[in-house]
């Protein structure tokens, strides 16, 4: 509530109604940091997926390469196909390291979408039920200052 004009509809409330907004905006608050959390999670996750994917897909092109080129020469392996079966085993190392790395952050992370439905149960009901107004207009006027 930086806004003057929010802050004096606000003074114009009961002192319960304040306290409820206080608690309100409090709970708000823990409960927009918690849906940040989640979401900077799952861009994580999303970004950790796509290299990955882009691992995975740079580890399968140089596979076929070297199939190919042992195709071709008849088994002979060349410097070349050396060097390449060296990348492959790389590329997989990394693909595990990713399998694993995914792993403990969906696993640190599953319990980001609990804890921000419990934080958004703390805000709404709150809302609804302890401004100290009965009459739809004046509970129209909390929300809209409290939103």
């Amino acid at each position: 509530m930086n806004n003057t004009a929010e802050n004096n509809n606000l003074s114009t409330f009961p002192a319960v109604t304040q306290q409820a907004m206080e608690t309100l905006n409090t709970a708000r608050s823990a409960w927009l940091e918690a849906r940040r959390r989640q979401k900077a999670a799952a861009d994580n996750i999303a970004t950790i997926r796509q290299r990955r994917a882009e691992i995975e897909a740079t580890t399968n092109a140089l596979n076929d390469e070297w199939r190919t080129l042992f195709r071709e020469s008849q088994g002979v392996i060349s410097k070349e196909m050396k060097k390449l079966r060296t990348e492959i085993a790389l590329g997989r190392e990394t693909l595990e390291d990713f399998d694993e790395l995914l792993a403990a952050q969906e696993s640190e992370n599953a319990l980001l979408p609990q804890e921000t439905a419990e934080l958004a149960g703390k805000v709404y009901p709150r809302a609804r039920g302890t401004c100290g107004y009965s009459r739809k207009t004046n509970l129209g006027r909390f929300y809209a200052i409290a939103w």
